[in-house]
């Protein structure tokens, strides 16, 4: 079992327009295999269960064991160009981590961005088919786990 944790994020406009309202998102810690076999860790990984894919910053990806397939284009909510991310479909590996345990290393379908300007994703496409995920905000309990 790998412990999530919620980091809420106070948007100083929004507030300024309607108070009470924060930012809610579930993270934690991932690993990722670089090229000459040892790990990277980062702390504040976004599980995102509304991402079907995860989206890993340049300046990660780069520096590590990955796999590109096709240049591809993103549009979110708002479809114009300027709106739109540039990636590299491709597969990388990592294992989800949090203070006292780790999983098994698993190769993920990712968004490889060509920006460092976008948050590190961990999305559900390749997540769910191998962890059980948990959340419960009103008890602040979060949580994944590996299926058996």
């Amino acid at each position: 079992m790998i412990k999530l944790y919620f980091k809420t994020i106070k948007d100083k406009k929004l507030n300024e327009k309607f108070k009470d309202i924060e930012i809610l998102r579930i993270v934690c810690g991932v690993l990722f295999k670089t090229a000459d076999g040892r790990s990277k860790k980062y702390d504040d990984a976004i599980i995102d269960t509304g991402a079907f894919i995860s989206l890993i910053p340049y300046s990660i990806w780069k520096n590590v064991e990955h796999k590109e397939f096709v240049k591809h284009n993103v549009k979110g909510i708002i479809s114009k160009k300027e709106c739109s991310l540039d990636v590299i479909i491709g597969k990388i590996k990592i294992r989800l981590i949090d203070e006292k345990n780790e999983t098994r290393e698993i190769e993920i379908h990712s968004y490889l961005a060509m920006t460092d300007e976008v948050p590190l994703i961990i999305g559900l496409k390749d997540i769910l088919t191998r962890f059980k995920v948990c959340f419960d905000y009103g008890e602040d309990e979060a949580w994944i786990e590996e299926k058996k």
